[in-house]
């Protein structure tokens, strides 16, 4: 059967309802250019068992994630006087900030991240080019999604939301889906996704901040950080910015 590598419901909460765009299919960029699409990335890779335990994980996050009511859905499961700062974040005075989530279900959500890099680095048909796991990486996280294994030590997984300012929850990329990439490959290496709402980090090595691990963390936390402190998220605006638009809907959307 056709596996979605990115789940259906992160498409569908990129979708613009208000038809703005003349359309509510998302934009993709994709080379430079911008296009109005349908399309999602599926192929076959799973068995009927593997996708449900896969689908299970995927609606847990899924009411996390920014909501189509443009929400954020973990908002939800946190209290406002339990947000505790970890330090001054030189960009527009923001703090860096993080909220403790350990009475969320954080296997789940870590074994939701842990699925998609894997599925994204065993893509064959539509290759995600920017994902570089070592073999070793990707099978721990087959390992671990599988319930056989748990991470080696060192390789950790933890979940950020991007924030305009000190006083949201939600910002400018709270709608935009990005697909796994690697920052920093290798032994210390840094890997990402964006869903709405909700990025996920993936560290081996140096890197890793083992007790904010959704995995093996003693006291897994959410860190909340100004999106333009992030290296991947501040890429992705610029090549949307410049990003050639192709079509009506994707023009349609740029004027707007």
């Amino acid at each position: 059967m056709n596996s979605h590598v990115i789940p259906k419901w992160a498409y569908r909460r990129t979708r613009d309802v208000s038809g703005a765009a003349g359309s509510p299919h998302p934009i993709r960029v994709q080379d430079g250019v911008a296009l109005q699409t349908s399309a999602q990335i599926t192929e076959h890779m799973l068995c009927e068992p593997c996708e449900q335990l896969f689908s299970r994980d995927e609606d847990y996050v899924s009411k996390l994630a920014y909501q189509e009511d443009q929400s954020l859905g973990l908002a939800q499961y946190i209290r406002e006087d339990t947000i505790i700062s970890r330090g001054l974040q030189m960009l527009a005075g923001v703090q860096t900030r993080a909220v403790p989530i350990s009475h969320l279900d954080c296997q789940a959500i870590a074994r939701f991240a842990a699925s998609v890099f894997w599925r994204a680095h065993s893509a064959r048909v539509h290759r995600i080019e920017a994902l570089r796991l070592w073999k070793d990486q990707a099978e721990a996280l087959r390992l671990f999604v599988r319930g056989e294994r748990r991470l080696p030590d060192r390789m950790c997984l933890t979940l950020f939301v991007p924030v305009d300012g000190a006083f949201t929850l939600t910002g400018t990329l709270s709608s935009t889906l990005l697909t796994p990439s690697t920052g920093i490959k290798g032994d210390d290496s840094v890997h990402q996704f964006l869903v709405p709402g909700l990025l996920f980090n993936l560290t081996t090595g140096s890197h890793s901040i083992p007790e904010l691990c959704l995995a093996c963390g003693g006291s897994p936390h959410a860190l909340i950080q100004h999106w333009r402190s992030i290296r991947m998220l501040t890429k992705a605006a610029q090549m949307i910015g410049t990003a050639e638009p192709k079509g009506r809907g994707a023009r349609a959307a740029r004027n707007f």
